[in-house]
């Protein structure tokens, strides 16, 4: 251990307690980089694989050798309670150091921020939101506390990059730059890193000097695939065969998670309620003494407080969750996690898969596959696309690829909060300054001056900002109420709008609140609903039984354009599946069969009324290439089942349809395809743009001209005829 020379004696005096045997391989290149070089860092291991001491371990090291005046760094994390959990941790490395260290965030006391501001603490975990609400209520006490700041920590970095919440952070480092005269340096952990070289532009906000340690541990990852089919419920037995198939996969379901330290992930809150409400009965009707808990955005800090300290405890706690859990959140050691479907992303397959293995053996995944055969869109044309989704993941998971970031969005709900945030601050602003300091950022690079005119055009039209005759530009009186929000510093929403309570005891918060009478699931139960109050709204309720309302919206996941391909490899060209059940490649065989009875391997087939389309591209590209298609002199209309397949009602032939699709896309603007239906403002600060901006907005993150183009070696590949 030579590195050890370089740490202090606090840190060596951790390390021989906690019985390290030596420094893992991440470390050892993230301490040469930190200690031997300027740049800015990505560091990329497995769940648990040690990059948050890669890190930290080197910066302690500095601060403590030369101490800072004011915060010398900076950790800043995506949760709050990743935030507290890192807090703990960091409270133990630090010992009796001196080195102090303490958080931010929407759930610490105002006295203890004030506090802060005094006495700066040499390390502040912060969120992004609140790290804003700094810069922009407190510039001067900001310039202040990180005059002396030398690092950045950004955790769980994919978990920003290619959004809103990312570029917001972004925007805030610069801002945060510019004020405290400050050059720090910025290190990014990952799980899942997309790429090395969009990492390292994200890091260094596309100014260069950035390294990359990319190491994992190779341990083998265990992958497995359970296929269970439910009939639809058939009058002629009173639905008995149904609940028999219902039942069974509860009951293995139990079988997997029982006496074990594990967390069941789904992909949508309502799943995840409904998972955890079935499995508590199967588990109570088997006696079972372990607890089947819930976590998701919805509900009580309590009572997901309550959820991670089961798991920490080793006490066999199955915890049902969505993608709350799916973060870096000390859960102790797991033995196996297991997914309901596949999830929407491989990001979230290798992030979920991480969190277990943490006893040395090796990472466990089971991944139910449920075909619910009473939904119309269980299987297409015979063919369970879910099953095969699945497998294709799994393989690419295995591999080490994940989705890169997205790149190219026009974040302007961001810029509009930005441009506030930054007046606010200031006085004897002109619109030159304004757009010099504002378009400046890194996220804003893509967006001309002339379309920032337009949008201080807007606010001012608006009333959110006002020209005076000096032509300096100030906060107007709408616009005011805005930056006085509490919330100001967020640019998501969270769309939850109704407290839940039962008895003075808040369960969690509710999107759509049903009448009184109604009932809602939420934390594993269903609850009727006694009364209803306005000013905060909010639902007294009971316990009860018995069906209840989804209390929350879901949109459609978007399949990026690699997966579809390894599923074409799969269901089309025969590639093996490495990870199916017995049940599971029965089921993947009939698919086959179908697909090539359907003719999914060519890229059309005729159908009466017209022809069937089948691209294998990734989602924002069939969806461009369904709105050109529609737009075809002749053709009658198109239904799709996104992303696998639409059907094109016309009398013409294909190839002259996609002939014209083709030429269509060379001379079609994006925005162009956006319909008014797509103008439902998703930002929090949308709303407050000009149609305009929020049709590009959309067209730059939700289309893809480029990846919809359908080339004569694309359809040889397919085994078309169609001649382009």
């Amino acid at each position: 251990m030579s590195c050890l020379d370089d740490l202090p004696w606090f840190l060596r005096e951790y390390i021989h307690a906690s019985r390290w045997t030596g420094f893992r391989e991440v470390q050892l290149e993230a301490f040469g980089i930190l200690f031997g070089t300027d740049n800015h860092l990505v560091i990329s291991s497995g769940t648990s694989g040690g990059k948050t001491e890669a890190a930290l371990f080197p910066i302690i090291a500095s601060l403590y050798r030369d101490p800072p005046d004011g915060v010398g760094a900076l950790y800043i994390g995506p949760l709050k309670a990743l935030i507290n959990d890192q807090r703990e941790r960091l409270e133990e490395v630090l010992g009796e150091s001196g080195i102090r260290a303490e958080g931010w965030h929407g759930d610490i006391a105002r006295s203890a921020k004030d506090r802060a501001v005094r006495d700066p603490p040499d390390i502040l975990q912060i969120t992004p939101e609140s790290l804003q609400g700094i810069l922009t209520n407190r510039p001067e006490q900001a310039a202040e506390m990180f005059r002396s700041l030398r690092f950045v920590v950004i955790d769980e970095m994919h978990a920003f990059m290619g959004t809103d919440r990312g570029d917001q952070l972004v925007c805030c480092l610069s801002m945060l730059e510019r004020v405290a005269g400050c050059r720090p340096r910025r290190i990014g952990l990952s799980a899942t890193l997309p790429d090395r070289a969009s990492a390292e532009e994200w890091i260094s906000f596309g100014d260069g000097g950035a390294s990359t340690v990319r190491c994992f541990d190779g341990r083998g990852a265990t992958i497995t695939i359970e296929y269970n089919r439910f009939p639809q419920a058939d009058p002629s037995d009173g639905g008995r065969s149904r609940a028999v198939a219902v039942n069974a996969y509860y009951r293995r379901l139990l079988e997997v998670t029982d006496g074990c330290s594990c967390i069941v992930f789904s992909n949508s809150r309502i799943s995840a309620e409904r998972t955890a409400s079935s499995l508590s009965k199967v588990s109570e009707r088997a006696g079972s003494r372990c607890p089947v808990m819930i976590h998701h955005g919805s509900v009580s800090q309590e009572l997901r407080s309550a959820a991670e300290d089961a798991l920490k405890s080793g006490s066999g706690a199955t915890v049902v969750s969505t993608s709350t859990l799916e973060l870096g959140i000390d859960v102790g050691d797991l033995d196996r996690v297991v997914q309901i479907d596949p999830p929407h992303s491989c990001s979230s397959m290798v992030q979920r898969l991480g969190r277990s293995g943490r006893r040395g053996g090796a990472p466990e995944m089971v991944v139910f596959c449920n075909e619910d055969s009473s939904k119309w869109w269980s299987s297409v044309e015979g063919v369970y696309f879910d099953l095969v989704k699945a497998e294709a993941m799994a393989q690419l998971a295995e591999e080490g690829w994940t989705e890169p970031a997205p790149s190219g969005r026009l974040p302007y709900g961001l810029l509009y909060q930005q441009t506030l945030s930054y007046l606010k601050t200031r006085l004897d602003v002109r619109f030159t300054e304004l757009a010099d300091a504002v378009l400046g950022m890194p996220p804003f690079r893509g967006i001309q001056r002339e379309e920032y005119k337009g949008l201080v055009r807007h606010m001012v039209s608006i009333g959110h900002l006002q020209i005076l005759e000096d032509m300096t530009i100030i906060i107007g009186t709408e616009g005011d109420r805005v930056v006085h929000d509490r919330d100001f510093g967020a640019v998501f929403s969270d769309g939850d709008g109704a407290e839940v309570v039962c008895g003075g005891k808040q369960i969690g918060t509710v999107q759509k609140l049903p009448d009184v009478g109604g009932k809602v699931m939420l934390a594993g139960r269903t609850w009727r609903v006694v009364s209803v109050s306005d000013s905060p709204l909010r639902a007294e309720v009971v316990e009860d039984e018995g069906d209840a309302v989804s209390p929350w919206g879901s949109g459609c996941p978007m399949v990026h354009g690699e997966v579809m391909r390894r599923m074409r490899d799969i269901l089309v060209s025969g590639a093996p599946a490495h990870h199916l059940d017995e049940a599971g490649m029965g089921r993947l065989e009939a698919c086959r069969v179908a697909a090539r009875a359907s003719g999914m391997g060519e890229l059309v087939t005729a159908v009466p009324g017209g022809f069937a389309l089948h691209p294998w591209v990734g989602s924002a590209a069939f969806d461009t290439l369904r709105r050109i298609v529609s737009r075809v002199k002749g053709v009658r209309g198109v239904r799709a089942v996104a992303p696998y397949v639409m059907y094109v009602r016309t009398d013409l032939d294909p190839d002259s349809v996609l002939r014209s699709a083709e030429s269509l896309r060379l001379r079609t603007a994006p925005e162009s395809l956006v319909c008014p239906e797509d103008d439902q403002p998703s930002g929090r600060y949308d709303a407050y743009l000009p149609a305009e901006l929020r049709r590009r907005a959309f067209a730059a993150e939700m289309l893809d001209i480029e990846g919809c183009r359908l080339s004569r070696r694309s359809s040889e590949e397919r085994g078309s005829s169609f001649p382009f």
